[in-house]
């Protein structure tokens, strides 16, 4: 449901699976191409929990003593800066997307 009723909004979302395989979908990312921290907030105040899972490799201690031009990695920092995981769990109700939905669509309006 989430790719469907998204699509339209300034996001980007999974990649359309390839022929003759299946997501997983143990985690629904999106890219927000405007200030994540504020559309963080803003689910925060609707009560919608929302996951950081992949982070850009200069926000890890091991790699900023190893790595000395995070320039040369901008599609890494780029991600990282602005990808969320969206609530998706077995027991989710249809009721519960349909008003996480509802209030990202309403945040884009």
């Amino acid at each position: 449901i989430y790719k469907e009723k998204l699509k339209n909004l300034p996001i980007t979302l999974p990649f359309e699976e390839e022929k003759n395989s299946k997501h997983a979908y143990h985690l629904f990312t999106i890219i927000i191409n405007s200030n994540r921290e504020h559309f963080i907030n803003y689910l925060k105040k609707n009560k919608i929990g929302i996951g950081i899972h992949y982070n850009s490799i200069g926000s890890f201690n091991f790699y900023k003593n190893k790595v000395k031009n995070f320039s040369k990695v901008p599609k890494s920092n780029y991600i990282g800066e602005r990808i969320l995981s969206l609530p998706l769990y077995e027991s989710l109700k249809k009721k519960e997307l349909n008003f996480i939905i509802e209030k990202i669509t309403k945040y884009f309006d």
